[in-house]
């Protein structure tokens, strides 16, 4: 948990201190790249992790960021399960992928619904 809250706390550094200018359609846009990859996964954990960097990882970086500023153990949440996310993307167990993208869904809805960010559900 140390390890996590040092991370964020070099996040927040990283990507300076949050005015809420956090773009909200970017993370719409992170937050469908998530349902893609979620989806993505069930088949295919190289083309899910394709998804997951190119449409989401940067954009939950800086949400993580914002978050700090307001709610620092919500932001250590998220980047608790991207962590996760980021280690089953690189394994081999399709299922334990499936529980941690959940997961990360879960944690990224409940930072955008701090910020008062609305998202459309992943559609099944």
């Amino acid at each position: 948990m140390l390890l996590l809250l040092l991370i964020g706390i070099g996040v927040y550094f990283r990507f300076g201190r949050s005015t809420g200018g956090g773009d909200p359609e970017e993370y719409r846009s992170a937050y469908q790249g998530l349902c893609e990859t979620e989806k993505a996964v069930a088949t295919n954990l190289n083309h899910a992790r394709d998804v997951f960097y190119v449409k989401s990882h940067s954009t939950l970086h800086v949400l993580a960021a914002e978050l700090t500023d307001e709610d620092t153990p919500l932001a250590a949440r998220l980047l608790e399960a991207k962590n996760r996310v980021e280690a089953d993307l690189g394994g081999t167990s399709i299922p334990q992928a499936q529980s941690s993208m959940r997961a990360l869904l879960v944690a990224t809805q409940h930072g955008l619904d701090f910020l008062d960010v609305s998202v459309e559900p992943c559609a099944s």
